[in-house]
């Protein structure tokens, strides 16, 4: 009677053990809501919890992570990266400096697994780590932000070059460059005023750019004199640039147009790093173009954005059309031309406009770089009946 009860035993002891096991693991809520939510409140506990949080977020990854390759760059090894990168981003937000480290640490983790992680952020997260640190190490600060250009030409790279100046500015390193800023003032700053005020008592370079720059900088002062003076000597050097015609309309009183360009052509000056232009664009793949916008009498209309360009690889194309952050996607399956349309509301006085141009699918393609021609990037004002009109 012992034993057959001993046998019994054993299987209820079994069952209760697993019973227990399934338990815990169902408990571990190991969603990416939970993660989510475990970030957050690293960002906005109390300093005294945090460490408690970060254990959270390690043993959320550290689950994540069975299996993984750990090969540097394996397309696998990219979410975990990703999840470092939000923790390292979680503590930066902080404003307590002796976070600084481990976020520096979290970075690095994301850049040993997947180097390009969202194109060159975790380089510029560090550079700015290093500028909290302090003066000494503004320099270390400016090395991670000349990396980002290693893996995005576009508004990150603009961010990072404006960066640069301001910290070359604090180590005395003049004189500044003109075009970095010129750039940086024009197809990515959301406050030119407080942006060009920065560089008030520096010297620039000789270059055209210098003009537009310190005609920005006298804007920004106050001696609206001086700056149209300087806008109007730089349209000479450059009749294109419609942003300053722009400027010295509006300080000058000149009667403004309705849009500038006025022509729409956006292409005609536009930010497309390592592109060429004649006539046409010609567009390292899986790059993007960077215009600014502007709508000076704003009356209810909408901004319609009419693209056309080749598809010379016969593959998959996605194409990510922006307007100051509102985004529309467009997917194209082995068309040899793309042609759409994309329509904005509520544009604003000055507009940030984005193409992002990426072919998929193909050993041609990642063999590159390879050209992709541009042949329209135009913008117009149009009602929502008018571009009700044009979808019939």
């Amino acid at each position: 009677m012992i034993l057959r009860r001993f046998k019994l035993v054993i299987p209820i002891g079994l069952a209760l053990a697993s019973s227990l096991v399934l338990l815990c693991v169902w408990s571990l809520d190991n969603s990416e809501k939970s993660y989510e939510s475990i970030i957050e409140r690293i960002a906005s506990a109390p300093v005294a919890e945090v460490a408690s949080h970060i254990e959270s977020a390690q043993a959320y990854i550290t689950f994540q992570s069975k299996g993984v390759s750990a090969k540097p760059g394996a397309e696998s090894a990219r979410p975990i990266a990703d999840l470092y990168f939000q923790l390292g981003n979680a503590l930066l937000s902080r404003s307590e400096d002796e976070l600084l480290d481990m976020a520096h640490e979290y970075y690095t983790k994301s850049i040993e697994l997947y180097p390009s992680l969202h194109m060159g952020w975790p380089y510029y997260q560090m550079g700015r780590i290093y500028e909290r640190r302090g003066e000494d190490f503004f320099g270390k600060a400016v090395i991670h932000y000349a990396i980002v250009a290693l893996y995005n030409s576009g508004d990150l790279w603009l961010k990072s070059e404006y960066r640069m100046a301001l910290l070359n500015q604090r180590m005395n390193k003049p004189p500044i460059q003109s075009e970095h800023l010129y750039n940086y003032l024009r197809y990515s700053s959301l406050d030119v005023n407080g942006d060009a005020a920065q560089f008030s008592e520096n010297s620039l370079d000789d270059k055209d750019e210098s003009l537009y720059v310190c005609a920005c900088i006298a804007l920004a002062t106050g001696d609206l004199g001086r700056s149209g003076d300087l806008f109007a000597r730089f349209l000479k050097k450059n009749p294109a640039d419609y942003s300053a015609q722009y400027y010295l309309d509006k300080w000058v009183k000149h009667s403004l147009k309705p849009l500038y360009p006025v022509s729409g052509d956006l292409l005609s000056s536009c930010f497309a790093p390592k592109a060429f232009r004649n006539g046409e664009l010609l567009l390292v793949h899986n790059n993007l173009i960077r215009a600014d916008l502007f709508v000076p009498q704003l009356d209810g209309e909408g901004l319609n954005l009419s693209v056309e360009m080749d598809n010379p690889f016969q593959k998959r194309v996605q194409v990510f059309a922006s307007l100051n952050r509102q985004t529309q996607n467009f997917i194209f399956e082995k068309d040899s031309i793309i042609k759409f349309d994309a329509w904005f509301s509520a544009p604003q006085p000055r507009n940030l406009v984005e193409l992002h141009i990426i072919f998929e699918d193909g050993e041609s393609v990642s063999a590159g770089p390879l050209w992709v021609r541009v042949r329209k990037l135009h913008a117009e004002l149009s009602s929502p009946e008018r571009q009700a009109e044009r979808k019939l």
